[in-house]
């Protein structure tokens, strides 16, 4: 964490806009209640300085679209994750913007 902060510090410095996410992972490994995810974001947000994009819950993936382990994409799965990650991203500029 205190690496990652002193990275973002010295992004943003030069004008860079850095953003937390998720990975994706196969809703089968993911035994969280929401209570659980709540808590986690807000332990990401207290700690990180970069702005959180996303929630957990919109990187859970069907099995299908995930290869050899619960945290590997097939080529289904990575269109599916981008797709969430540019959906988030807009959203986040049009956020910046007002």
């Amino acid at each position: 964490i205190t690496r990652f902060n002193e990275m973002y510090r010295k992004f943003k410095s030069n004008g860079v806009r850095v953003y937390y996410t998720f990975a994706p992972m196969a809703e089968g490994a993911f035994q969280s209640t929401d209570a659980d995810i709540k808590a986690y974001e807000d332990r990401v947000d207290n700690k990180l300085l970069s702005p959180r994009i996303s929630s957990v819950k919109d990187y859970i993936i069907p099995q299908e679209y995930m290869y050899n382990s619960d945290y590997h994409t097939n080529v289904e799965g990575m269109i599916i994750r981008t797709r969430q990650l540019a959906l988030d991203l807009l959203a986040q500029f049009e956020k910046e913007e007002n």
